[in-house]
């Protein structure tokens, strides 16, 4: 090694070695390869023995302190990536809440307390009165509320009508207070019920049916559609409500 040659300047050749290689690349194979360089050049140098140990030693530390941070680094991301998670979940859990929140808050409408308007049992063009109520806890907007009534052979093989003939629509109705259909708007059979249905009705091999939809939507700017539909034998008895799992009556839909 030449005399004249300052440590100082040596030293920073060596530095500017090692940072070279690694901000080349983090990975170990740079790092290996800057500690051989380095070594390589302190040989042809003829560094001695102390300075090329020091020398070693300090890349080894820089290498060391890479692997920390890149440690660190996977750790954070780690970290983050688990914390995106749970935020993701409270997200989830906090519109869940929401949903069932609105799920118990809102409108439920319902038919009630249907009964025959007549002279008797035998009265040919009876009416049916009935009420709308809503068994939810928010007020709701009735849109469109259409029905009708009839005489059909059986309950299964009565679908829903394409055209109701009867209509009432806008009204607001409330939890707890039952809207009324006027005796104006109360449903009028068809056709006037004759001799040889009656007799069917006594049989119960036909049924006088009444039915229809309420079309609404609630205080949360949903809009729903709930058929209904009940039957009775002419009887002055109370109206059995259609199976819901034997037709579309009684149930319920999203009106999108």
């Amino acid at each position: 090694m030449p005399q004249d040659r300052d440590w100082v300047d040596y030293a920073t050749l060596c530095a500017l070695v090692a940072a070279f290689f690694a901000a080349a690349s983090a990975a170990q194979q740079a790092q290996t390869l800057a500690i051989e360089t380095v070594e390589a050049i302190a040989h042809a140098d003829g560094a001695s023995e102390r300075q090329h140990l020091d020398t070693l030693a300090a890349l080894k530390i820089a290498r060391d302190a890479n692997a920390l941070s890149k440690e660190t680094a996977d750790r954070q991301a780690r970290e983050t990536a688990s914390a995106l998670a749970l935020s993701q979940q409270a997200a989830d859990a906090a519109a869940k809440a929401v949903e069932n929140s609105v799920a118990t808050e809102r409108a439920r409408i319902f038919l009630t307390n249907v009964a025959f308007v007549r002279t008797n049992e035998r009265d040919p063009n009876p009416r049916i009165s009935f009420q709308i109520a809503n068994l939810g806890k928010t007020s709701a907007l009735i849109t469109e509320l259409a029905y009708e009534c009839q005489v059909s052979t059986n309950i299964s093989q009565h679908n829903l009508p394409i055209n109701y003939k009867s209509h009432a629509a806008m009204m607001v109705i409330v939890p707890d207070v039952p809207y009324t259909v006027p005796n104006n708007l109360a449903c009028v059979m068809d056709t006037p019920i004759s001799d040889t249905d009656f007799a069917a009705l006594d049989a119960h091999k036909e049924a006088i049916f009444l039915t229809g939809y309420v079309k609404f939507q609630d205080v949360f700017g949903e809009n729903f559609i709930k058929y209904f539909g009940v039957y009775n034998f002419a009887k002055d008895s109370d109206f059995f409500g259609i199976t819901p799992f034997a037709s579309p009556f009684n149930s319920e839909v999203k009106d999108d």
